[in-house]
């Protein structure tokens, strides 16, 4: 709404992601408002609320405390069988972000996933239709959101840190930054040889790919390199996502790599 004065059937959007309809102007400190929902929940408001949105619906509940579902459809479809209410159907795209939410607000969720302690969600994604958009224009499907693949170490979801990636490739990269042991990545030690022996995964055929012995562990570890960032590459021209691709192709590079 423009500034001009407040007058009845003017209609606000609210923070919530609803709308409501002024029934009754009394004065700007006294506005009867209304909610377009199938409640039509009426309030008194003040008119610097209603301009800015700050308006309560008692019917609309948070997600979690901090989401707002203001889908214009039924986000979720069950159906009783056998007496007991079964879900039988649930929008991909509200799953997800639920998922999203799930993972840095339910305490629950933060019990068995300890690692998502302190991870939050953007407040433009706190909203799911504006979480939605953004992901009907990504390449999702069979693929899982990926908050620090771009950034690594961040812990906020947004738009700029997130990516969609399928499971390979989570866990090709997992398994590189994970690994621990006494010898640099891609090396143990073979006692029969009394040298250091340099392996790498391949995640296209599943195979251990044994590179070679070597009398120097930082030798080996290089080997290991290389044949990862070719593999990462391969990776890399399968991405739709420039920003994914872009960050495989780099992951193992000798420069990156070495910095």
């Amino acid at each position: 709404m423009s500034s001009n004065k407040i007058k009845t059937g003017d209609v606000f959007q609210t923070n919530e992601g609803g709308s409501v309809i002024v029934v009754e102007y009394r004065s700007y400190r006294a506005i009867l408002v209304e909610h377009n929902d199938k409640h039509a929940c009426q309030a008194v408001v003040q008119g610097g609320a209603l301009r800015k949105g700050h308006i309560k619906n008692p019917y609309r509940k948070s997600i979690l405390g901090v989401g707002i579902n203001d889908s214009d459809y039924s986000t979720t479809i069950s159906r009783k069988i056998n007496g007991k209410k079964i879900l039988v159907w649930k929008c991909p795209f509200y799953g997800k972000w639920l998922a999203m939410l799930s993972r840095c607000y339910s305490e629950k969720t933060l019990v068995r996933q300890k690692s998502y302690r302190g991870c939050k969600v953007c407040p433009e994604w706190h909203k799911f239709s504006v979480f939605r958009e953004w992901m009907e224009a990504q390449d999702w499907q069979g693929k899982q959101i990926d908050k620090d693949i771009i950034a690594p170490g961040n812990k906020t979801y947004s738009p700029n840190t997130c990516a969609f990636v399928d499971r390979a490739v989570n866990m090709f990269l997992v398994n590189s930054s994970d690994a621990v042991g006494r010898h640099p990545l891609g090396v143990t030690w073979n006692k029969p040889r009394n040298k250091f022996l340099a392996q790498c995964n391949n995640p296209f055929n599943g195979k251990v790919e044994y590179l070679g012995h070597f009398d120097d562990p930082a030798k080996a570890h290089e080997a290991w390199r290389r044949r990862k960032h070719e593999l990462a590459c391969t990776h890399a021209d399968e991405q739709k996502d420039l920003r994914v691709a872009r960050v495989l192709r780099e992951r193992f590079s000798e420069n990156i790599y070495a910095a």
